[in-house]
Order: C-alpha cells, then structure tokens, then sequence
C-alpha cells in the first residue's frame, strides 16, 4: 500500500485509499478509444487449465483415504477378535 501497488481488487479498501465511491467497472473493449482510461488485461491466457492433474491427484489422495480407513478398520476389528 505504501507504494500504491494492489494485488487485489478489494473495492472497500481501494474505494478508501482513493476517497472514492466502491465501484468496480470491468471492459473488455472501451469506444471511444479514451487516452485517460488505462485499460488492464484480463484475458485467460496466463491462466493453466490442470484439470486433468487436479482430477488424477485428488481421486488418488481418496483412494489412499479409503485403504488407509480399510486398514484402521481392519486392525480395530483384529484386536476384538483376541
């Protein structure tokens, strides 16, 4: 904040600092083209599309989860048996 750098668009705090009212305006294209208006990206470009991973990794974690149960269930109903 110090420098006036933002790395979110938290509007009450923005709307604060610049002694503003809390409105967020998001355009992929202004016309006419206005030279005061500094326009930000927001394509997806930079943005991983890892479905796939996220899928194979937590379906993965779930089934470890569910050996894990079977196991801890297993060795309770062995040491009743005794």
């Amino acid at each position: 904040l110090d420098k006036n750098v933002w790395f979110a668009r938290d509007l009450s705090m923005l709307s604060t600092h610049l002694n503003t009212e809390p409105i967020l305006v998001v355009a992929r294209q202004i016309k006419p083209n206005l030279n005061e208006v500094m326009p930000w990206p927001i394509d997806t470009i930079g943005i991983p599309n890892n479905h796939f991973q996220y899928a194979v990794t937590w379906f993965s974690l779930s089934i470890i989860w569910m050996g894990m149960t079977v196991y801890w269930i297993w060795r309770i109903r062995s040491r009743q048996d005794i």
